[in-house]
């Protein structure tokens, strides 16, 4: 236990949904890790109380914010890219994904439901069908472009959610393992999770 039941609830929920099931980490000084789109380049170091993540931004998003970079030109800016490290005594607030769209919960339903988050195991161990590319027992999901993808069903109800997409997810779990690697050759970060 920590003295932030912040980071205490933050590491019970890694250990039980895994990076996927959290959405983003906010930090004292404006610093968001939005886990998605980091495509598994994320970790925790319990023995460091640190969060590492890459960026290509400066770790304020100062562009965003002010309009200005902090730390690079802005002609190299989108070639650069930062591990950014950021102490646990920072992080303020964290959202949990629930993949569900702004008007899934409605007042008539008799609960809230809540999104059964796949295990990393059952993700990795899924393989597409080399003729379609398409994972057996998925649900298929039709983008504007006209692909079709295979999505994992996330809740009973049908819609509308967004699915666990297994070639993203089985994606942002092998980023993240070799992230670990990178942080324990690189810089020392023998326990990142």
């Amino acid at each position: 236990m920590s003295d932030s039941p912040v980071l205490d609830y933050f590491a019970e929920q890694l250990a039980a949904k895994d990076w996927l099931g959290i959405s983003q980490l906010y930090f004292d000084n404006s610093f968001i890790i939005n886990v998605y789109l980091t495509r598994g380049y994320v970790a925790y170091s319990p023995g460091k109380q640190l969060f590492f993540s890459v960026s290509a931004l400066d770790s304020t998003d100062t562009k965003i914010v002010e309009d200005t970079y902090v730390t690079m030109q802005r002609e190299y800016i989108g070639m650069q890219q930062n591990l950014t490290v950021a102490g646990a005594d920072h992080l303020q607030h964290i959202d949990l994904a629930l993949y569900s769209h702004y008007n899934f919960y409605n007042d008539d339903d008799p609960k809230c439901p809540y999104p059964t988050i796949p295990s990393r195991s059952k993700v990795m161990a899924m393989t597409a069908d080399p003729k379609t590319g398409l994972y057996p027992g998925c649900d298929e999901a039709t983008f504007i472009d006209g692909r079709t993808e295979s999505t994992l069903a996330l809740y009973d109800k049908t819609s509308p959610y967004s699915g666990a997409n297994p070639k993203t997810w089985q994606r942002f779990y092998k980023n993240q393992e070799k992230f670990k690697t990178f942080l324990k050759d690189g810089f020392g970060v023998s326990d990142a999770i």
